[in-house]
């Protein structure tokens, strides 16, 4: 009975993960992005860095296979020394990320821009009406307003180096867990988490997408702390506690922050049934993980109700349900007329009836047929997107998506500025890495371990909330990157032995006709 559980667990998690994620890399692996040349769904062409690029990659492939030279100097560079070539390459991406913020700091639009206001003027009626919509985003808000005066700063460079800070805790968390889980995939985990960094332009947003990412990384740390059985027992303490803390802290600031606290219940049930999955005093680990969440909560939630910095009708709060409706629109995104609705609806229960009343219209105009077509493409929109909706906000660059900065500004806004002239390398390099993550976790599936399937399960309840939910694009996988990059760091070895059983097939194949 006990193994049957475990089994039927793993094959659920295994049988959904390949669904959703064999879709992923599908839909990424046909993404407009990858297009060379003219582009007609974006209305840009790539110009001849990408063409060097692509020529470059392909000539270093084929040298690196047909000459033991080549190969003897990248395993003198990247084996023998790999540690000094690995410090140089962190070194020259930090590099690159301070520079890019110093020079491309632009004032961000959207629900960015709502934050931004407020932490000069708390006052203005259009600014008080958001906030008491928008609830969600008031602990980012005091977050925000808290650094800014102990700063004394409210300039974009100032929240956009807190963000690159941010993501860059994040990516330190994440290779802590790496060495702690497999100290041997180190080195290449630095180089992919770097390789994502410098196609992540996102560090000049500062918003929640981004600032929690230290959270669920933190969370992930913790977690892999507490079920490390080789560690002193005060330290799977530790990781119990800090994960209670990390993932309660992260839910204020991005609520779905706790789907990684779901799975690691659910994976720890499942383990319960498995002998090799099983540690003593789990039990005592989790209901320490609980009561510490709970208590964080508490303080958290106390301290959100009673803050004196800006007052807010909370009677208006847009309500979760809002969400779902929301979800089932065109795109599965914003929707301008439901927002519209729900900022005239008087009551909370007005906005819950108008909500469900337009789920309830939706789904009986699409019937069951129509319902699973349109989950197939807002998966495909929650997630082909490697440069993670960049550019795809309204209003996304306050001052105008045209270039007309000079000297070094001006190269990097024509990288990187929705009507640049190199927009379309920029998208191309970003889904080369988004695929190339993608086809590291497709290959390395061999590798089940328990820390893996939790990781497996926390994506499986990423795809299926932004499906149930708000999406429609992928800037909200953001928040979810630290169990892609993760998963692919830990199944980096067993991708590899995968991919070389398959040319050692076909060399034998040829060998025998």
């Amino acid at each position: 009975m006990k193994s049957k559980f475990f089994i039927a667990g793993n094959r659920i998690i295994n049988g959904l993960f390949c669904l959703f994620f064999g879709l992923t890399l599908i839909f990424a692996l046909i993404s407009p992005n990858m297009t060379i040349g003219d582009n007609s769904v974006f209305g840009t062409s790539t110009t001849l860095a990408t063409t060097f690029f692509v020529l470059g990659s392909i000539a270093f492939i084929i040298a690196v296979y047909c000459y033991p030279k080549v190969q003897q100097f990248l395993t003198w560079l990247f084996v023998t020394h790999r540690y000094v070539t690995v410090t140089v390459f962190v070194l020259g991406v930090l590099a690159w990320q301070i520079v890019f913020v110093s020079f491309l700091h632009s004032a961000i639009g959207w629900d960015v821009a709502a934050i931004h206001d407020a932490w000069t003027d708390t006052t203005n009626p259009e600014i008080v009406a958001y906030y008491s919509l928008n609830q969600n985003n008031l602990p980012i808000l005091l977050w925000q307003h808290q650094l800014a005066e102990w700063f004394s700063t409210t300039s974009w460079l100032f929240f956009d180096s807190v963000t690159l800070f941010l993501v860059d805790l994040s990516v330190l968390f994440n290779i802590l867990t790496i060495r702690l889980l497999c100290k041997k995939y180190l080195v290449p985990a630095i180089y992919l988490h770097g390789a994502w960094l410098l196609v992540f332009p996102s560090i000049i947003v500062p918003y929640t997408d981004t600032w929690v990412l230290p959270f669920v990384s933190a969370s992930l740390f913790f977690y892999a702390i507490m079920i490390k059985k080789e560690l002193p027992t005060k330290y799977n303490l530790l990781g119990a506690v800090g994960l209670g803390i990390a993932a309660v802290v992260g839910y204020f600031i991005k609520p779905s922050a706790l789907i990684l606290l779901i799975a690691v219940l659910l994976i720890e049930a499942i383990s319960f049934f498995a002998k090799k999955w099983q540690s003593k005093g789990r039990i005592v680990l989790l209901m320490i993980t609980l009561i510490t969440a709970g208590g964080t909560y508490a303080v958290c939630n106390h301290q959100l109700e009673n803050q004196q910095y800006i007052a807010i009708d909370e009677s208006r709060a847009i309500p979760m349900i809002h969400f779902m409706n929301i979800g089932l629109t065109n795109d599965g995104g914003y929707s301008p007329e439901d927002a519209q609705a729900m900022a005239e609806l008087p009551t909370k229960q007005a906005k819950i009836d108008y909500s469900k009343e337009k789920i309830q219209e939706r789904l009986k105009e699409r019937g069951v047929l129509g319902y699973i077509s349109f989950l197939f493409q807002k998966h495909r929109n929650n997630t082909a997107d490697g440069t993670f909706a960049w550019l795809k906000e309204g209003s996304f660059i306050q001052e105008g998506e045209t270039p007309k900065g000079k000297g070094f500004t001006r190269w990097l806004q024509e990288g990187y500025y929705l009507y640049g002239n190199r927009i379309a390398d920029f998208r191309f390099m970003a889904q080369i890495w988004w695929v190339i993550c993608l086809l590291i976790i497709a290959f390395g599936w061999k590798r089940q371990g328990k820390y893996e399937q939790m990781l497996r399960l926390s994506l499986v309840g990423g795809f299926l909330f932004l499906l149930l939910f708000e999406g429609g694009r992928s800037r909200y996988l953001i928040q979810f990157l630290p169990f892609f990059l993760l998963l692919a760091s830990l199944t980096m070895g067993d991708s590899i032995r995968f991919v070389k059983q398959i040319f050692t097939l076909d060399q034998r194949i040829k060998g025998d006709k």
